[in-house]
């Protein structure tokens, strides 16, 4: 028997495959979302602030802003859920996807009591 360590041959590694076209086009989808989202903050902007006033109109501003804050807390866990969910779906093992739903409802519910006891 030899000694030495088996290691893998790198260069011997996949080729190059070209990008996918479902790839390609789910981004520039997503592209053209964030762009059309920003298009119509600044186009809708100056309506909203003439129908809803200047004092108003910072206390949507502000509510928005705390959104977004709040935002931050999500960590990444609803693109997540929706991975896992839709791997176990196309896998016929719903008592995965139960567990799935039942921790992020206990996470969201959570982070919702945490959230709302330091407004009060």
């Amino acid at each position: 028997m030899s000694s030495h360590p088996v290691t893998p041959d790198l260069r011997q590694s996949a080729p190059d495959q070209p990008i996918d076209r479902s790839f390609v086009r789910n981004s520039t989808w997503s592209m053209i979302g964030v762009g059309a989202n920003a298009f119509v903050g600044i186009v809708l902007s100056p309506y909203v602030v003439r129908l809803l006033g200047v004092e108003r109109f910072g206390v949507w501003a502000l509510i928005f802003a705390i959104l977004d804050y709040l935002w931050l807390f999500d960590l990444g866990f609803t693109p997540a859920i929706a991975n896992l969910i839709t791997r176990y779906l196309a896998r016929r093992e719903y008592i995965r996807i139960n567990e799935v739903v039942n921790t992020a409802a206990c996470y969201f519910a959570g982070l919702g009591l945490q959230n709302s006891r330091r407004r009060c």
